[in-house]
């Protein structure tokens, strides 16, 4: 199938109407345009960060019924620097206008006996019967993650493959920037994207998995400097209420490369496309095993 790609035969920040059939799905959907939701008020943000940072500890519904972890947890949330997270969850959403940092702290004593004691036991109640945990939540968005949804079976295949990943890359070990060589990154979209006036390019959607080497690797034509009009849409406001995509959001020279699924018959997914970074020939087991995670994650 033929589509439209930013960068190549649209303008790079082309921003597709209503559901175009020809415009490869991107992040700035169509149907974004005149979507909203209620504004949350900072300090809120906040506290289901900390809901989503506690229920992320070992046992954490049991514990939240412990008075001296609370107290402890109680200190560690009152006492960590918040001028981080502040700027992380107001910049880019305030016009321009730079919003001080209120003098207050965003985390009281009161707020985290609302998260801890109201949202961590009912948490923890919502979470029995499905194993589904809520907590960044908001007005029609939420995220939601488990314990146990992932079987101990999986966990051990994705163990595994990290352990061979890791092993394949001991002799060039790609270090997470910022981490203090603590974070490795073993498949990441940024190493060896699409880089527009170098990469090759193919227009039609033909690269698949088992074939994506052999076939394909070393052919295309080579994609053009990213196509851009300079001229930006006077009816995409990038502000607060406006529907619009930040500039900043949009590489001028590197795209990352998506892997698509498709679902089969009875329900399950299946790669179409090759993971970048993930040889298909070589690792064709990850590959299933990763189909797995996202059969459980779908309906979930």
């Amino acid at each position: 199938m033929t589509h439209e790609y930013p960068g190549i035969n649209v303008d790079l920040r082309h921003y597709p109407t209503g559901l175009a059939a020809k415009s490869y799905p991107i992040g700035a959907h169509g149907n974004c345009a005149g979507a909203e939701s209620e504004l949350l008020p900072v300090r809120e943000v906040f506290m289901m960060v900390l809901m989503d940072w506690l229920s992320d500890k070992p046992d954490w519904d049991k514990k939240v019924f412990d008075e001296e972890i609370v107290a402890k947890w109680r200190k560690e949330a009152l006492e960590q620097p918040e001028d981080k997270l502040y700027a992380q969850l107001v910049e880019s959403k305030s016009g321009g206008v730079k919003v001080p940092m209120p003098r207050a702290r965003m985390m009281s004593e009161t707020a985290f006996d609302y998260v801890c004691v109201h949202e961590g036991v009912e948490g923890e109640s919502c979470s029995l019967p499905t194993g589904l945990i809520p907590t960044l939540d908001s007005a029609g968005n939420t995220i939601v993650k488990s314990d146990t949804v992932v079987t101990s079976e999986l966990q051990k295949e994705l163990r595994d493959a990290f352990d061979q990943l890791r092993a394949d890359q001991a002799s060039d070990v790609d270090w997470h920037p910022g981490s203090d060589e603590k974070v490795q990154d073993l498949v990441h979209p940024s190493m060896y994207p699409l880089v527009y006036g170098t990469s090759n390019f193919f227009q039609e959607e033909v690269v698949g998995v088992s074939d994506a080497i052999e076939a394909w690797a070393g052919k295309g034509e080579i994609a053009r400097p990213a196509r851009q009009s300079g001229v930006p849409d006077p009816r995409r406001s990038y502000n607060i209420g406006g529907d619009g995509v930040p500039m900043e959001y949009w590489s001028d020279k590197y795209q990352w490369l998506p892997a698509t699924l498709a679902f089969q018959e009875d329900g399950t997914v299946t790669f179409t496309s090759y993971i970048n970074n993930l040889h298909p020939k070589k690792y064709p087991s990850i590959y299933r095993m990763i189909e797995k995670l996202i059969d459980i994650a779908i309906p979930a």
